[in-house]
């Protein structure tokens, strides 16, 4: 009896030590909302590259495309915009019958165009989301060194003649916004010129001639066109290449940049735009006098290289792809003119092609994230509230949230998204968790009843409702172990049937 007591009792010791370093290991943080308080919107930024239709024959000679159409995901989630990139469709090779070839061809004459493919692409588009052209060439890298994924098909150099090039991209204009040559007034408003300037897969020229043929497309375009806006494909380290100092020195008018963004945190879309004083997008607009507000759109982002791809050999579906992104749609979403000083309105995750959903139109973890955010967040609630408790500490890990409330006061709805690459730059599975105190204040039904749900993303396809109850009056608190690298969504709806008349 005596030796079973004394084993017990170090069973004890084991776990009072066992529970003691758990609990220093599991650290605890707090968020508040503040229904009462409207600070902004929840901006519509979450847009997408190609899509929604994918087809093997639109593939650029790199791409890496799952055939399918996924229209129903794009009215799921309230995609708000699709980028002609990644999937070919509206590339020059496909509607420019001369390609590569401009000087001696006329950019009037309908018989140099071929819309079959284009067509196709922007109308599935905009029967549930809307277009944004983007105006050039898909990388066909390493053929100029004899690799390459189609050695018949030249490389990405400057168009020979900027003239008839940019005749050229006003006609697919004309075509799609002005109905010339059988076409359609569809109501675009953004398009880009050439993709990635900065990298010799997509363009072997000069920044001055990017800028040279940005303002050709710019002038050609503008005076029969002035609603729609024209961005330059360009990034930070491209500013000091000449393209920047053509600009400035020839009055070049930018409408709106865009640059792309392969990062490992979110926190660095920040970083990027206005929280790096002296290399960031704003200091880059102070120094070569463009406007403190030119608009700037990340028409490309996701995890790093490699990490897009799922990282560490694989792993397309790994949850924490969906926090990243999360955590990204809420760090551009605070740097939106309605809710800030800055001027972030739009990004396209890449790409519907590969990383969004699956050859089986099931949604990969990003799908599942594009939805919680389009769909239960700006779609349900879109009037942003005040959140406090959310941080990054610039090194690994981002702690972030967003809330927002229905117009009519019926729903309050939170994201919270947690990243961590303490263990791995790109994680693929979630990490030991936090304790999260939830508090939730001044919710807009004063004291009447609701439901609240907490839905965990546990899975690669969608998420689960790990926990709901009932709740009264105009608070609600709540504490949950949640995963580092996963996010979770808590949905709160007034009761439309008195709590006394329930059973």
């Amino acid at each position: 009896m005596r030796k079973h007591i004394e084993n017990k009792q170090q069973l004890i010791f084991v776990f009072i030590i066992l529970f003691s370093f758990n609990n220093l290991a599991i650290s605890t943080e707090t968020l508040t909302i503040d229904a009462g308080n409207v600070n902004g919107i929840i901006p519509a930024i979450h847009g997408t590259n190609n899509g929604p239709l994918v087809k093997a024959a639109w593939d650029p000679p790199c791409g890496n495309n799952q055939v399918g159409d996924y229209s129903q995901h794009y009215v799921n989630a309230n995609i708000p915009q699709a980028r002609t990139h990644g999937a070919g469709s509206l590339d020059m090779s496909q509607i420019w019958k001369p390609w590569p070839n401009y000087t001696g061809h006329d950019p009037t004459d309908p018989d140099n165009y071929n819309w079959l493919n284009a067509d196709e692409a922007i109308s599935a588009a905009m029967a549930v989301t809307n277009s944004y052209l983007r105006f050039g060439e898909s990388a066909n890298h390493g053929i100029s060194s004899g690799g390459g994924c189609d050695s018949s098909r030249p490389t990405s150099t400057p168009p020979e003649n900027f003239a008839v090039f940019a005749q050229v991209c006003k006609h697919i204009i004309k075509h799609f916004k002005g109905g010339w040559d059988n076409g359609f007034f569809y109501k675009i408003n953004y398009a880009e010129v050439w993709n990635e300037f900065y990298i010799p897969g997509f363009w072997t020229g000069t920044g001055e001639q990017a800028a040279q043929l940005y303002e050709a497309v710019h002038k050609a375009i503008k005076p029969e066109f002035p609603e729609l806006q024209l961005g330059a494909s360009i990034s930070l380290q491209y500013t000091q290449s000449g393209f920047m100092d053509y600009v400035q020195a020839n009055n070049v008018a930018i409408d709106y940049i865009a640059p792309h963004s392969y990062r490992a945190m979110p926190y660095n879309m920040r970083l990027a735009v206005h929280d790096n004083p002296g290399a960031d997008w704003e200091s880059v607009f102070a120094y070569y006098g463009l406007p403190a507000n030119t608009p700037i759109v990340f028409s490309e982002w996701n995890r790093p290289g490699g990490c897009y791809n799922g990282g560490n050999g694989g792993g397309l579906s790994a949850i924490p792809i969906a926090a990243h992104l999360i955590g990204t749609l809420i760090e551009m979403a605070e740097m939106h003119p309605s809710n800030s000083s800055h001027n972030v309105v739009m990004g396209h995750y890449f790409s519907a092609a590969k990383q969004i959903w699956n050859a089986q139109n099931i949604n990969r973890s990003a799908g599942v994230a594009l939805q919680a955010y389009g769909h239960d967040l700006y779609g349900e609630t879109p009037i942003k509230i005040s959140s406090t408790g959310g941080h990054s500490n610039l090194k690994d890990t981002d702690f972030l949230t967003i809330a927002g409330k229905s117009e009519n006061n019926d729903k309050v709805n939170v994201l919270v998204s947690y990243y961590d690459t303490s263990m791995t730059n790109c994680p693929l599975d979630v990490g030991l968790g936090v304790i999260l105190n939830l508090n939730i204040n001044n919710l807009p039904w004063g004291n009447a009843g609701f439901r609240w749900e907490r839905w965990v993303h546990t899975s690669t396809s969608l998420l689960t409702l790990a926990d709901s109850g009932i709740g009264y009056g105009g608070t609600f608190s709540t504490t949950q172990n949640i995963n580092k690298n996963a996010f979770e969504l808590y949905k709160l709806t007034v009761l439309t049937i008195p709590l006394a008349n329930m059973n």
